[in-house]
């Protein structure tokens, strides 16, 4: 009964937050038709474009909310695959390198060449490096350096990957606030981007931090789990296959 409870509660919140973005944008929409309404009454009609222009970017906002939600909603579970991180994390920075650079952002990579393979869902992963670097590229509005690291801890359980920017930073405050539904420090932003890193890699058995200050950068920290189960299978059969080798 009391996990009914917790369950409706946060339905209740998720449904209040959607009806408040929502709405925001729906009531700039029937502003300006109004206005709209007025003006083809009129003789001149010399603001209609700018109306309507208006209407469609609230109606642009409206569809990105909705998009974003949905696939927060519909986010898969992952469907694990062995893959090669670094391989991985070279196809995105390859592919947002033009973008970066437009911008005068420049990237460093610092890949280590003894991360173990591991079990990932490598479009999911993809998606949570995607919105980092973007969200990194919106920080640095003039130009900076984005650094891209991946590593293996210590006891080497975990694979970590490190999104570094040289921005403007965000406040102790809005860092308490970054993963909530629908909070975003930017106005054109659905406030969704995190919260679907963050359950990506949760759903990867994994962990997000978020380290920032004003005008000191901001750097985020992905750890995912090494199958040791998986490391394990593959030394056995490289052992099973030498002893195969050394009889034959």
């Amino acid at each position: 009964m009391e996990g009914n409870k917790i369950g409706e509660y946060k339905l209740e919140t998720l449904a209040k937050g959607i009806i408040h973005e929502i709405r925001n944008p729906l009531n700039a929409v029937y502003a300006h038709i109004q206005l709209l309404e007025e003006e083809i009454e009129g003789t001149e009609g010399e603001n209609l474009q700018d109306y309507l222009l208006q209407i469609k970017v609230g109606l642009s906002q409206i569809d990105g909310i909705l998009r974003e939600f949905s696939r927060f909603v519909q986010q898969n579970k992952p469907t694990l695959r062995e893959e090669n991180l670094n391989s991985l994390l070279d196809n995105v920075l390859r592919f947002v390198d033009a973008e970066c650079r437009s911008h005068d952002i420049k990237i460093i990579k610092n890949l280590s060449g003894n991360l173990p393979k591991i079990l990932i869902d490598a479009n999911q992963i993809k998606q949570v490096i995607l919105n980092l670097i973007l969200n990194a590229n919106q920080a640095m509005l003039r130009g900076g350096i984005l650094t891209v690291t991946t590593s293996l801890t210590e006891k080497g359980d975990f694979v970590c990957i490190e999104v570094q920017d040289t921005g403007i930073g965000i406040s102790e405050k809005q860092k308490t606030r970054i993963f909530d539904l629908f909070y975003s420090t930017k106005p054109t932003s659905t406030g969704l981007g995190l919260p679907i890193v963050q359950k990506i890699v949760h759903d990867h058995d994994g962990k997000i931090e978020i380290n920032s200050g004003q005008n000191k950068g901001t750097g985020a920290m992905i750890l995912l789990p090494v199958n040791t189960h998986l490391i394990s299978y593959h030394e056995e059969h490289e052992e099973h296959e030498e002893i195969i080798e050394q009889t034959v």
